[in-house]
């Protein structure tokens, strides 16, 4: 779940930027057919750019980065997270955010079951080859895929043959499918309000195209103008159709005075590039290490803390230094997680953790950093330390890893891999205890 919440966050993201970026440099400019096509595409990328993960190997540069999982908080008492109430924090975004998807679906569901009631109330009729449903004046003319619904069956012949040279751009430019493209990722971002700001300008933009393709087949501009004002009756049917009447018509007649834009506007479309660049190295770059250059890192670590603190630290036995020559993935699309997830780690830890005697009488406390590797079959191998406190705390932490049960591997497209991880263990005296000993 955790994971599934991340890429919303990342995906909100990447729809906050490229909508951004329309709204600043593009929504004003009359290639409309471009603005169409950039808006969808942004925001395809917005729902793929996180799901995609490209790895590549760190190795010669230096880089050392594992993921760090939430601390292990123990005061020989009991044990806690460092981040307080995470989990029943979790729980309460996730009824929210899941209500909100089922109202929406339902909202979704109800709009098409609508158009369906429409369509065998009132039945197909053809008009020059073209599919009208003739409804009640109480609604505005709308088109839904390749079906255009009129609002009054008795208008005359020429108000009729511009309406439907405005619906049956629509029709043909297949805005329907944008619609309900936009309609669907609404129903699973519905908190995010740039989602809602793509759905009203994609509408915006289908409505400049159907404008102008009335226009350019030779109507009068006055005229079709006129037109627009006698229809500003009835109200929307449901949000997944093209209405011919639109709180636009001030932006619509605005555009269709308005001079092309000149070619050279449509280079601001190449600042797009730089962006999306941007977004996929901070959403979809992975990084990977092999095995041999970590153990060499992780090594050195071990020895100048060896010297510090004390030659009994417990050593990385030899079958482990053994392990096969794959690499090991530090950042991975699924990471490895616990069997039973975080709260089982917690009473793993809480059941298995013994805080050592001497260090209590001593009042030591500070936080050990583990790092180990979990296999492509979730043993846990290559246990080492990486930063200690004390031999006492640190070879206790080290005992307790060695102790831990298989985990569920990591994956990285689609396939089981090896994953090093790092584990903060903080020993913690309370207060009361502190106080006795310094007594």
């Amino acid at each position: 779940m955790n994971n599934y919440f991340e890429y919303l966050i990342q995906s909100f993201i990447c729809l906050a930027c490229l909508y951004s970026l329309y709204w600043l440099l593009l929504r004003k400019e009359t290639f409309f057919v471009l603005n169409r096509i950039y808006l969808v595409s942004s925001v395809l990328l917005s729902v793929l750019i996180p799901l995609f993960k490209i790895s590549f190997d760190s190795s010669q540069t230096g880089l050392f980065y594992s993921a760090m999982l939430e601390t292990v908080t123990y005061s020989g008492q009991s044990i806690s997270r460092t981040i307080n109430n995470s989990v029943p924090t979790i729980n309460y975004i996730s009824v929210i955010y899941f209500t909100g998807v089922i109202v929406f679906l339902i909202r979704f569901v109800f709009q098409i079951f609508q158009i369906r009631y429409f369509i065998k109330k009132y039945g197909v009729s053809l008009y020059k080859g073209t599919k009208v449903i003739y409804i009640g004046k109480k609604y505005s003319t709308f088109s839904f895929f390749n079906i255009i619904f009129i609002n009054n069956e008795n208008i005359a012949d020429e108000k009729l043959d511009k309406i439907i040279a405005h619906e049956n751009i629509h029709v043909c430019q297949k805005h329907s499918i944008d619609v309900i493209f936009l309609e669907i990722l609404c129903i699973f971002q519905w908190f995010n309000p740039f989602v809602w700001f793509y759905k009203h300008s994609i509408k915006e933009v289908h409505e400049y195209l159907a404008d102008d393709g009335v226009l350019s087949q030779g109507y009068n501009k006055v005229n079709y103008q006129n037109l627009l004002f006698s229809l500003i009756t009835g109200m929307r049917l449901n949000e997944i159709t093209n209405n011919f009447n639109h709180s636009l018509i001030k932006k619509r007649f605005i555009m269709m005075t308005k001079s092309k834009s000149a070619h050279r506007a449509k280079f601001k479309l190449l600042l797009v590039l730089p962006l999306i660049v941007m977004l996929i190295f901070a959403f979809s770059v992975t990084t990977s290490k092999s095995v041999t250059a970590q153990n060499k890192n992780l090594k050195k670590e071990n020895v100048k803390t060896e010297k510090k603190k004390s030659p009994r630290l417990v050593k990385v036995s030899e079958t482990e230094k053994d392990q096969n020559q794959e690499e090991v993935f530090l950042v991975v699309e699924k990471p490895p997680k616990y069997p039973g997830g975080e709260s089982a780690k917690q009473s793993f830890f809480k059941e298995n953790l013994k805080y050592p005697k001497a260090a209590k009488e001593k009042g030591i406390q500070g936080t050990v950093y583990v790092t180990f590797v979990v296999e492509n079959d979730g043993s846990i191998t290559n246990i080492q330390l990486l930063r200690g406190v004390d031999p006492l705390l640190d070879n206790e932490a080290i005992r307790v890893m060695k102790s831990m049960p298989k985990w569920e591997p990591g994956t990285q497209r689609g396939k089981k891999v090896r994953v090093q991880v790092n584990l903060p263990i903080k020993f913690a005296l309370s207060k009361n205890k502190e106080q006795s000993n310094k007594e």
